[in-house]
């Protein structure tokens, strides 16, 4: 992974000069050329607002730092950034180093708090060290400046509109746009001191990512946005004897250098950033998917070519038609493969941030085409007509989201509190087609149709569409239930389909007697029938030929026989495949409960209204009258 890592760092061109990095400067600090105080500038600039989706309100840009190429901020100490101690960056940094004062100081209020002096001198002896070192007037401008506010406090008040997290950076004039660390005399100065940090070649040891030949190992950089982690995680940590082992301590037990080292933890905080911009000023495309609160997949295609796929991927795993997903995806949604695929590597990886340490869960490494494949393969299998209507003046998604399927799980229907290890197998199940859903999966899904029947919102039909496209892919490739379709299949022979079709049927029927009541059979007696059929199904078959049919014949006399029919022609079928002497079955295995709710599913969509025609308030998957008068016309 580490070695993929670097590659993708050299590929995109990540690394630039390992010495600096791109960070937002919130404010500029002007200086005469003898070291007194001009002005505060800030840099702050409107957001980039994507377009709104249709319907939606429009954001309101807020207005963010701009970003500068500065010196790179890290410890030698720690591998990473400031993390706890008092530790300035060189040039660059927040108030209480730069210029020693906290948020609110007036003019003339030198450091009095201990911890403020500290640290504005350790800005200042850095600051002081590049001096001598180069003897560049425009250093001694701000040293001079510098020493000045520790003794006599700011010229001027701090702005209003400074913020705790505020860079400050430095410029001296004449110069307006150079800032004092991108002149080359300090440039240089500090590529020697970032390169002079770790020991000589001629150590005995070996890089691990690289092969090569190497100095002491140093601390792995740390990396920013791992979900469940610190502000900073580590990927490659040995912070306790616990993971040392023949005597080695600290990274000397996985030595790797520390340009594979800056190359790697760059490429990985490319991946985490939603927005990451280059050296050169670039912003890349987003390259993760967050699957739950505390864990993220990140995806890379080895070679160029592949990086198409790569940036559609979170748009098409969500079904989102307003993102980067482009007609190939459109077409994937849809089962089908495009015209080429692409043979370069392909590589995921999902970490989990725990204890202030990445926990890489899953690494996985296939073909661009592959994952063009599998991914319509998922679809495929996902795919079924749905029970739901499109809400006012909105359509319903191409697919079943990741997202949609995570909340359809949880009674909560917050994704995120589905627990993380089945949301990363759900991501992997849809990348690589040779990877099974969780087997408990199945159990859990049917767990969820048990405990929501009868409910009619929008909400829970769409939650329960997409719970049923679900089970369905589940028994398509952990239990090779291909006959499965996404409409009804009048030839499927499986006990479990053709018991969900007649429950549907049987509640249909009542529903043409009886319109809308408290209870219905699906509260009453969904769980029992999908379960234990042959506790309900004698009962409500008789029900079914006494009751109902008789009242929905002098109601609705098309529908009624039409319904009768499908009834009818369910019992014959059951009756090739199971001996009547026998009954019902006692009890369904999960395979067979699968099956019953996607035969139910099928069934129940026969009855919707025609598309374009709405249904009745209230009556979400039920039928509008649209469709018992075509049914009583056609029976006619």
């Amino acid at each position: 992974m580490l070695q993929e890592l670097c590659n993708l760092a050299a590929r995109e061109n990540l690394i630039g000069d390992t010495a600096f990095e791109v960070r937002p400067i919130a404010w500029i600090i002007n200086l005469k050329a003898n070291g007194d105080f001009l002005s505060f500038s800030g840099t702050h600039e409107a957001e980039a607002i994507p377009e709104s989706k249709k319907g939606a309100k429009p954001k309101k840009p807020k207005e963010v730092a701009k970003k500068f190429t500065i010196p790179r901020q890290f410890n030698p100490d720690t591998g990473g950034t400031r993390t706890s101690g008092d530790f300035a960056y060189f040039l660059v940094d927040k108030s209480d180093y730069a210029l020693g004062c906290a948020l609110g100081t007036k003019a003339y209020q030198p450091p009095t708090d201990s911890k403020l002096i500290n640290r504005h001198q350790l800005f200042i002896s850095k600051v002081k060290s590049c001096y001598e070192a180069t003897g560049e007037d425009k250093m001694k401008a701000v040293l001079t400046f510098l020493e000045c506010i520790h003794m006599q406090g700011l010229p001027v008040d701090l702005p209003e509109r400074t913020a705790p997290g505020d860079f400050y950076g430095f410029v001296v004039r004449p110069d307006v746009d150079e800032l004092v660390h991108d002149l080359p005399a300090v440039q240089q100065y500090w590529r020697k001191f970032c390169g002079g940090s770790g020991s000589g070649p001629d150590q005995d040891w070996q890089c691990l990512v690289t092969g090569k030949s190497m100095g002491t190992p140093s601390l792995f950089p740390m990396v920013k946005r791992v979900p469940g982690g610190q502000a900073q995680t580590g990927i490659v940590s040995f912070n306790s004897t616990a993971f040392e082992s023949y005597g080695w301590s600290s990274n000397a037990n996985a030595p790797v250098s520390a340009n594979a080292a800056q190359a790697a933890g760059i490429a990985m905080n490319r991946l985490l950033d939603p927005a990451f911009q280059t050296q050169e000023g670039k912003v890349l495309q987003k390259r993760h998917i967050r699957i739950s609160e505390d864990t993220v997949a990140c995806f890379w295609a080895k070679e160029a070519s592949g990086d198409d796929v790569a940036d559609g991927l979170p748009a098409a795993l969500q079904a989102d038609p307003g993102g980067k997903a482009g007609q190939f995806w459109q077409a994937v949604w849809r089962g089908k493969l495009p015209p080429k695929l692409d043979a370069s590597k392909f590589y995921a990886v999902t970490l989990t941030g725990a204890q202030g340490r990445a926990i890489v869960r899953d690494w996985y490494e296939t073909t661009v085409g592959e994952v063009q494949i599998s991914l319509a393969k998922y679809f495929s299998e996902l795919e079924l007509r749905p029970n739901t209507r499109p809400g006012k003046d909105r359509e319903l998604p191409p697919q079943y989201g990741l997202r949609t399927l995570q909340e359809c799980l949880v009674a909560s229907r917050k994704a995120d509190d589905l627990p993380s290890k089945y949301a990363a197998e759900l991501f992997a199940a849809s990348i690589n087609q040779r990877i099974r859903f969780p087997s408990s999966l199945l159990i859990i899904a049917l767990e969820r149709m048990r405990a929501e029947a009868g409910r009619d919102d929008w909400i829970d039909s769409y939650r329960r569409d997409a719970r049923t496209g679900l089970i369905k892919a589940i028994l398509i490739r952990n239990h090779d239930q291909y006959q499965l379709t996404p409409t009804m299949d009048d030839k499927n022979e499986k006990p479990g389909y053709l018991l969900g079709r007649l429950f549907a049927c049987i509640e249909r029927m009542q529903y043409l007697a009886l319109d809308q009541v408290n209870a219905n059979l699906s509260t009453r007696y969904f769980a029992a029938a999908s379960t234990t059929p042959r506790l309900v199904f004698n009962s409500l078959l008789k029900d079914f030929q006494g009751h109902y049919f008789k009242k929905a014949q002098r109601k609705k006399s098309g529908s009624a026989w039409m319904v009768h029919r499908h009834v009818c022609e369910i019992q014959e079928l059951y009756g090739k495949v199971m001996d009547p002497a026998q009954g019902y079955p006692a009890r369904f295995s999960p395979v067979d409960q699968g099956l019953f709710m996607v035969g139910y599913h099928t069934q129940r969509g026969l009855y919707l209204p025609p598309k374009g025609k709405a249904a009745p308030p209230g009556v979400t998957n039920e039928a509008s009258a649209d469709t018992d008068e075509a049914a009583e016309a056609a029976t006619e």
